[in-house]
This record gives structure tokens, C-alpha cells and sequence, in this order.
């Protein structure tokens, strides 16, 4: 069904600074990319590293701001049924800070309801067509995941798609695997979060490789703390469609 899309929104939660956010902002095919992460460092150093998305959304827009853009100061305003959420907006992305278990779709709507996306027929999009996880799931405790797969339940579009990257410790000491964040998070239990979930229709491991073997010197930190191998992978999963 996202192929009948002309446009995808974005939610990428746990952002921080990450450089997905301006990557995926730009792309021709997303209207609208929202994250989402607790940590205010994290927001205002994506802003003024990237000041071209927010120039336009600014207080000093006028050219008080560094000559390089930076320095920016974006009025976050208030968002979210309790009002819970700080919203940063700028060119097709807005940064929500908050609790991520928090989130509701009051938040998300308030987001976005001066620019509404529509698809082929003109049916306004206010929820999600993509989740981007990079970093997000093997960020959190394990014993907030179930939590975690709920929130995303209520966040997306009938057949919409989950972009997941996973860490899998597969060997080494105990202590290394049990070793968090980012927590080691094996297909079996990607499968046991995911696949008897009523909204969700398939799970597909698309690839996978060892960071032993591809980043030996990055790996190099986990190899002294006691593991012989990880791996990452990459999963999409595909929500069912609307009936």
C-alpha cells in the first residue's frame, strides 16, 4: 500500500541528534518527519547543526543568527492531550521533546494539522506510513519493549511499515550480552514482540551481518568487554492493510 502513496510521514522515535532526521526530511518521498526523544541537548543540537530546516521557523529568523545559521532560537510549542510534548518545527520535520511512552495522537495531530498530507484520494494522513528504528528498540530496557510495540500500534496507517535495525550479542560472555544500551535484541524475540500483534501482517529479516567481521575496529570496545560476535540486522515488518 505505500507504493499508492505519493508521500510517506515519518516517525522516528528516540531520535536525538541523529543525522536520519535532515536525510529523511529531504527525501522527495517523505511530506512530513517527526522524532521524538526526551533529551533537550539532543533537539537543540540538531537545530543548529542543521539550521537550513528551521531558518524559515525561527524567533531570529532576521539574520541575528550566526552567519553560518546557527545559533537559531525555535519557540518550541506545546503539544500532546496533557500537553506534554515540546514541539520544535521546521521545513517538513518537527523534533517532539518528551517521553516517548507519552505519546499520544493528540500529540501527533496537533503536529501536523496546518499541513496536512493526503493520499491518491484526498483522505487526510495524520498517523504514520513509516517507523525509521534504527537505534530505538535496542535503546530501551527490555522490559519496556511490549510497551514500546504498543505505542507504535496506535501511531501508524493501515499498511504502513516498521524499518527495524537490530543488535543480536550472539556470543560471548553473559555479562557482555546482557550489556545495555543498545541491549541485544535477537530475531526470536522481534518475532515474539511483533508477530501476534493484530496490526501487523508479516515480518522479514531482509539482511544481516557481523560487526565482528565488517567493523573490526568499531567492534573492538564490545571484543574487550567480552563478545566474540554481533550482529545487525534489518527487518521490515508490514502492518496489515485497511479493510
Amino acid at each position: 500500500e505505500l507504493k499508492q502513496l505519493k508521500s510517506f510521514r515519518v516517525l522516528v522515535p528516540l531520535c536525538g541528534k541523529s543525522v536520519d532526521l535532515a536525510y529523511l526530511a529531504k527525501h522527495d518521498a517523505v511530506s512530513d518527519v517527526v522524532g521524538v526523544d526526551g533529551i533537550q541537548k539532543a533537539m537543540d543540537t540538531f537545530i543548529n547543526e542543521h539550521p537550513y530546516l528551521y531558518k524559515n521557523y525561527a524567533d531570529n529568523s532576521d539574520g541575528s543568527d550566526g552567519d553560518d545559521g546557527s545559533n537559531l532560537k525555535v519557540t518550541a510549542q506545546p503539544c500532546g492531550k496533557r500537553h506534554q510534548f515540546l514541539k520544535y518545527k521546521g521545513k517538513n520535520i518537527s523534533m517532539l521533546k518528551g517521553d516517548f511512552f507519552d505519546l499520544d495522537q493528540d500529540a501527533i495531530l496537533s503536529n501536523n494539522n496546518d499541513a496536512p498530507d493526503a493520499n491518491n484520494e484526498g483522505e487526510i494522513q495524520l498517523l504514520f506510513d513509516v517507523v525509521w528504528d534504527r537505534a530505538s528498540l535496542v535503546a530501551i530496557h527490555p522490559d519496556k519493549r511490549e510497551e514500546y510495540v504498543q505505542v507504535l500500534s496506535k501511531m501508524m496507517n493501515p499498511g504502513g511499515i516498521v524499518i527495524l535495525v537490530a543488535l543480536d550479542k550472539r556470543s560471548g560472555t553473559e555479562e557482555a550480552k546482557a550489556y545495555g544500551p543498545p541491549f541485544s535484541l535477537p530475531e526470536e524475540e522481534i518475532r515474539r514482540l511483533f508477530q501476534h500483534q493484530d496490526w501487523v501482517d508479516s515480518i522479514e529479516k531482509l539482511e544481516e551481518h557481523d560487526e565482528s567481521v565488517t567493523f573490526p575496529e568499531k567492534f573492538q570496545r564490545w571484543k574487550d568487554m567480552g563478545l566474540t560476535n554481533m550482529f545487525e540486522m534489518l527487518f521490515v515488518i508490514q502492518t496489515k492493510g485497511s479493510t
